[in-house]
C-alpha cells in the first residue's frame, strides 16, 4: 500500500480532484472566472485547483458540485487508490446541448461512471466502439 502524504501540501488525490474539477468545468460550459465567481474564489484559484497545486476544501467542493450539478462523490470516487483512479473525459457532445438539457446533463454524467468504471483500456475502447456503431446506425435510420 501507497504510503499517503501527511504535511499540509497537495498530493495525488488533490491533483485527481482538481483534473475532475476541471472536467465537469467544461461539461457544464463554464469559464475559470465563473465558477470561481460562484463559489467565491479568484480564476486564479480554480486554476491553482485544476492544476492540483492547492488543495480544495470539503465545503468549497461541495459549493463547486452544486455549481456544477454534480455529486460529491463523483469527486472522491476512487481516491483511495490513485494508482488507479481515473479521471474523468470531457465528451465532444456540443456544449449547449449538454448545458440546456438537465435530462441529457444526467445522462452524460451516467455514461462518463460507466465508462470510467471499466479497468483495461481494450475493454474502454470495445465500449466506445459499440456506442460509436449505435449512433452511426441511428444516423442512417434518420436520413
Amino acid at each position: 500500500m501507497k504510503q499517503i502524504k501527511t504535511k499540509n501540501g497537495p498530493d495525488e488525490r488533490d491533483r485527481i480532484i482538481g483534473l475532475r474539477v476541471k472536467a465537469y468545468r467544461e461539461i457544464k460550459g463554464l469559464s475559470q472566472v465563473e465558477l470561481g465567481e460562484s463559489v467565491g474564489v479568484t480564476f486564479q484559484q480554480i486554476q491553482k485547483y485544476e492544476s492540483g497545486k492547492n488543495k480544495v476544501s470539503v465545503s468549497r467542493l461541495i459549493d463547486m458540485c452544486q455549481i456544477l450539478e454534480t455529486s460529491l462523490m463523483s469527486f472522491l470516487t476512487g481516491l483511495t487508490d490513485t494508482d488507479n483512479a481515473h479521471i474523468i473525459a470531457v465528451s465532444d457532445v456540443k456544449q449547449d446541448k449538454i448545458i440546456n438539457d438537465p435530462d441529457r446533463n444526467k445522462e452524460v454524467e451516467e455514461l462518463l461512471k460507466i465508462y470510467n468504471s471499466v479497468d483495461t483500456a481494450e475493454d474502454r475502447k470495445e465500449i466506445l466502439n459499440v456506442l460509436k456503431a449505435l449512433a452511426s446506425a441511428k444516423k442512417k435510420r434518420s436520413a
